[in-house]
């Protein structure tokens, strides 16, 4: 929870306050050495949980937070920088349609990226599929001993 609000601010208002990044970068740094610390020195040793393939529902939320922070620090910077003043762009109209036009570019970037960047990556995939053929014939081997075994006295 507590990651995930850190992630919201700093995607949502990164333009306002651009050295945000960098002092939760920080901030995670120190708090990860801590809980090392707690974890090994202060309490008691933690109990082994059930491991999951992803990160659950959190993944909506992180990604719908990218999308609301393309466009808040479109409109941040819009509306509050000296960008348009400075190439003669007058009117609110006209800014919006700017933004509007640079935040669809941006999706179809961002949209692109994720189409050509697989979740998995090629080299986990064929390990993956290579411990799957494996643990396959692992079992064809002890399928076919405990057939010979049963058969002789």
């Amino acid at each position: 929870n507590e990651l995930a609000l850190q992630f919201g601010y700093i995607v949502l208002f990164t333009v306002a306050f651009p050295a945000g990044a960098l002092i939760a970068f920080i901030n995670n740094l120190i708090e990860l050495r801590s809980d090392a610390f707690k974890m090994l020195k202060v309490t008691r040793r933690v109990r082994a949980v059930e491991a999951t393939n992803d990160i659950g529902a959190w993944r909506g939320v992180l990604s719908a937070l990218s999308y609301a922070g393309l466009a808040s620090n479109l409109l941040i910077l819009g509306y509050t920088s000296d960008l348009f003043d400075s190439i003669q762009v007058h009117g609110y109209l006209l800014r919006f349609g700017i933004i509007v036009i640079a935040e669809h570019l941006l999706l179809l970037l961002k949209f692109g990226i994720h189409y050509c960047m697989p979740d998995v990556p090629q080299k986990v995939r064929k390990e993956m599929a290579r411990a799957e053929y494996l643990a396959m014939a692992q079992m064809r081997r002890n399928a076919g001993k405990s057939t010979h075994l049963s058969c002789c006295p």
